[in-house]
């Protein structure tokens, strides 16, 4: 991910400080590759504890496979919600992650 540092443009321009901001703001999100999000946590030399949100699936709708040492994660969500729904706050979309896992 490219970064951008606005600071000179600061002192050379006046009236555009909101919009300095607000491209600097943009500028920290990703372009979606951290969805669904997830923590790795190291807890003994040779163990790992993965951690991904995956609100809405369930335990069949997620599949885990390990080939040699990649970690491939992959959900995929197609039934649609039972009655009217009035808002959606939980994405339904399906997804894959594909990691590395460290070598020893």
């Amino acid at each position: 991910m490219t970064t951008y540092d606005f600071t000179p443009l600061y002192t050379t321009s006046v009236g555009f400080d909101r919009v300095f901001d607000l491209l600097e703001t943009a500028n920290q999100f990703s372009a979606g590759d951290d969805w669904p999000p997830y923590d790795i946590e190291k807890t003994g030399d040779d163990k790992y504890r993965i951690s991904m949100s995956v609100a809405g699936f369930s335990e069949n709708e997620v599949e885990v496979v390990q080939e040699q040492n990649t970690l491939r994660v992959n959900g995929s969500k197609s039934d649609v919600p039972q009655g009217e729904l009035l808002y959606r706050g939980i994405a339904n979309r399906s997804f894959a992650v594909v990691s590395s896992l460290p070598t020893t």
